[in-house]
């Protein structure tokens, strides 16, 4: 008498091959799709999985093709920066930052798509650690590759650790060391001097300039793009309206209150991205001014803040979700059909809405 499956057990692959009565190697053949089976013998397997409701096994998948089906994603929170007391704790930063948020979701979806499974691995050893946390992480949970965001998409320490291991890896928006790894990017130096083109078109020659944390090497290209149009324009940038390592809603705020509090302000802020611009603009009408009349802002990033704001904010549009879309695509077919280093090149556009106008 054949033995029964529990009840609130779910069945296994030789649940299967018990009802069927095959060998369990018949149905691993079954169920991965294997031609080498008979028609009969095949429909009597399909039969039994549809019966007892069997799924499929990502783990179980994972002993036979001696694959995990696990990818990591590693990110390492920016420093708060003491030297303005802007205390801000890793847990605060990533849940204000949508930019994560949708890497984070979008890649997961694409994975398990592909059937594998992505975590995040949040890096808090710091820069001189953060290679052997990398390491010690794809050893104990024997991941089939990495994802990496920025800035640890720029660390050459954690590339070459993850080099000597053998394992892939795909990086989201790097500016260094290109020919270690594929990538997906978008032109930052481009996108910002546009938009930097379009404050001056405006009529605005007092810019001031909100970048990120000096490890974010996008935050380098966005500035240099404002560099660039600043210099075409023939327009002189005041240094104490460049202000370093602002990449929150709060940071923003603070960084906001110091700048419009100077005898003479800018006409317009251009900030790294829209929860900086966010928190400027709040820092606005805390000092009673009128947006865009008084002050005209932009972001970066185009995030769902952006449209919700009061006016609705001017923004670079980059494709977050298509960025780590293709990020886990790269990654999923270097990890089953080998390296192939590419790259590829996402566009941008600029949404202009009512936080910027003509200079009265």
């Amino acid at each position: 008498m054949k033995k029964q499956v529990s009840e609130g057990r779910s069945p296994t692959i030789v649940d299967i091959a018990r009802e069927a009565g095959v060998a369990f190697k018949t149905v691993a053949r079954v169920v991965n799709g294997d031609g080498a089976v008979k028609q009969e013998t095949r429909e009597r397997v399909e039969a039994v999985i549809a019966r007892l409701g069997y799924k499929r096994n990502v783990w179980a998948r994972s002993l036979r093709s001696a694959r995990s089906h696990l990818i990591a994603m590693a990110i390492m929170p920016t420093a708060s920066p003491d030297a303005e007391n802007f205390e801000l704790t890793s847990e605060e930063n990533l849940a204000v930052s949508s930019y994560f948020n949708r890497l984070q979701m979008t890649a997961m979806a694409r994975s398990q798509e592909a059937g594998y499974h992505l975590f995040v691995d949040v890096q808090r050893s710091g820069a001189a650690g953060v290679a052997k946390h990398i390491v010690d992480m794809v050893e104990h949970a024997n991941v089939d590759g990495v994802l990496l965001v920025p800035p640890l998409s720029d660390d050459l320490s954690v590339m070459k650790a993850l080099r000597k291991k053998g394992v892939p890896f795909v990086r989201v928006s790097p500016y260094q060391h290109l020919e270690m790894s594929s990538y997906v990017y978008i032109d930052d130096r481009q996108a910002s001097y546009e938009l930097t083109r379009h404050f001056i078109k405006l009529g605005h020659r007092d810019i001031a300039f909100f970048k990120g944390a000096p490890d974010h090497l996008s935050s380098t290209a966005r500035f240099a793009g404002f560099e660039d149009a600043m210099r075409e324009g023939g327009i002189a940038i005041r240094p104490e309206w460049v202000v370093d390592r602002v990449y929150s809603m709060r940071f923003g705020g603070r960084a906001g209150d110091l700048l419009l509090a100077q005898p003479r302000r800018p006409t317009a802020v251009i900030c790294f991205n829209d929860d900086v611009a966010a928190g400027v603009m709040t820092a606005a009408y805390r000092m009673g001014l009128e947006l865009p009349r008084d002050l005209s802002i932009a972001g970066f990033d185009d995030s769902p803040i952006a449209a919700a704001m009061w006016p609705a904010l001017t923004s670079v549009y980059q494709p977050v979700g298509t960025l780590a879309s293709a990020a886990a695509e790269m990654l999923i077919h270097e990890i089953e059909h080998g390296a192939e280093h590419v790259a590829r090149k996402l566009e941008y556009r600029l949404v202009l809405r009512d936080s910027t106008a003509p200079i009265r």
